[in-house]
């Protein structure tokens, strides 16, 4: 995120997984999955704050995993990525976009966070800092990701029957437009 109130670095894209892709051909299909954040390293800082927040959630009525990692920088940026956070946890599954039109319910989700948090909080608590973020959305065959700032997503398929059938592609981009 950055000041002045403007996603400069937003991308959304929507993929079809396709029909080869059994590890995430449905909700159902995804055995697990979890999540873990280590904090930075900082010399002449040891007790340097981990700024990062996590969210893995599932709609049960959409049948929609949502991952989302925030990576916050800056005095404020453990705040920032918290704030970030519980906006997305609270509104996105419930934005009435969000059944037909996820890719367009995200992208209103995160504009309207971000007026919020700038009305909020002021622009002098966000100068300095802020937080990336890199957001995945899989339902069904369709996987919808989204980033703010230099983050991204890998997407990794491991065939466990067939160990050199294992791909690795990125799923976002530096460009600032959506698709």
């Amino acid at each position: 995120m950055h000041s002045h109130g403007t996603f400069n670095h937003l991308a959304i894209r929507q993929s079809d997984l396709g029909k080869d892709n059994r590890t995430l051909k449905r909700h159902s299909s995804v055995l697990s999955y979890g999540g873990f954040s280590l904090g930075g390293f900082h010399q002449n800082n040891a007790t340097k704050e981990n700024q990062d927040s996590i969210i893995m959630m599932e709609d049960r009525i959409t049948q929609s995993l949502l991952f989302v990692c925030m990576d916050g920088h800056g005095i404020n940026g453990g705040d920032i990525s918290q704030f970030v956070k519980q906006e997305i946890e609270q509104k996105l599954f419930t934005h009435r976009l969000f059944r037909k039109d996820s890719k367009s319910a995200i992208e209103q989700v995160l504009a309207a966070m971000e007026e919020k948090l700038l009305n909020t909080k002021g622009h002098k608590w966000c100068e300095f800092s802020g937080t990336t973020l890199s957001l995945a959305l899989v339902r069904g065959q369709t996987l919808i990701t989204a980033h703010i700032g230099d983050s991204r997503i890998i997407l990794a398929n491991h065939s466990y029957r067939n160990r050199s059938n294992s791909t690795t592609s990125r799923t976002t981009s530096s460009s600032s437009s959506c698709s």
